[in-house]
C-alpha cells in the first residue's frame, strides 16, 4: 500500500521533531504529539474527546523522563519497533476499509487502538472515547468512498454513459 503525500510530509515532520529532541527513535508518541500540535487534526481530537493540552503535557513529560537523548545528534532517528507495529496495523485497517493510500488518520487510529502504547494510556486517561474514535475513522473512510464515487460519476458523464 502506498502512503499519501500528506502522510509522507507529516511523517517527515515527526522525524524532524524527534531529531530536534535528540531521540534515537521516533515512536507512536512522537506521531501523536506532532498531530496534537497541528491545527489540521484539532477537530479530530475534539470529536474523539481527547483533552489535547493534558495529553500534550503528558507526552512532553514522557519524552523528558522516558526517552534517552543520543550522543550523536547528526544521526537521523529511525522508527521504533512499536511505531513499525502501528504502521502495520494502520496499513491493515486501511486495506480492510478498501483504501488505496495510507494516511495520517489511519496511523492515528492504529496508535489510539494499540493498548501497548503510552499514547493509548495518555489518551485514555484524558478523555479518549473509543466509540467516537471508531465512528470518526469510519466517517473518514466514507468521505474517501464518496470522493471516488464522484470521480466515477464524472468519468461516466464524460463517456456519455
Amino acid at each position: 500500500m502506498q502512503a499519501s503525500k500528506e502522510f509522507q510530509e507529516f511523517l517527515q515532520s515527526v522525524v524532524t521533531r524527534a531529531h530536534k529532541m535528540e531521540h534515537e527513535y521516533y515512536t507512536p508518541e512522537h506521531f501523536l504529539y506532532e498531530a496534537l500540535k497541528s491545527a489540521d487534526y484539532s477537530d479530530f481530537f475534539d470529536k474523539i474527546g481527547i483533552n489535547k493540552e493534558k495529553v500534550t503535557n503528558l507526552l512532553e513529560k514522557y519524552f523528558k523522563t522516558k526517552l534517552d537523548k543520543v550522543d550523536d545528534t547528526s544521526k537521523v532517528p529511525e522508527a521504533s519497533d512499536q511505531f513499525d507495529t502501528c504502521i502495520s496495523e494502520a496499513t491493515e485497517y486501511a486495506q480492510n476499509a478498501g483504501k488505496e493510500e495510507l494516511d495520517v488518520y489511519d496511523v492515528l487510529y492504529a496508535i489510539l487502538k494499540n493498548t501497548d502504547t503510552y499514547s493509548f494510556a495518555a489518551a485514555s486517561m484524558n478523555g479518549l472515547d473509543d466509540a467516537m474514535l471508531d465512528s470518526e475513522y469510519e466517517d473518514s473512510v466514507e468521505v474517501e468512498d464518496e470522493e471516488y464515487e464522484d470521480e466515477i460519476e464524472d468519468e461516466e458523464d464524460e463517456d456519455g454513459s
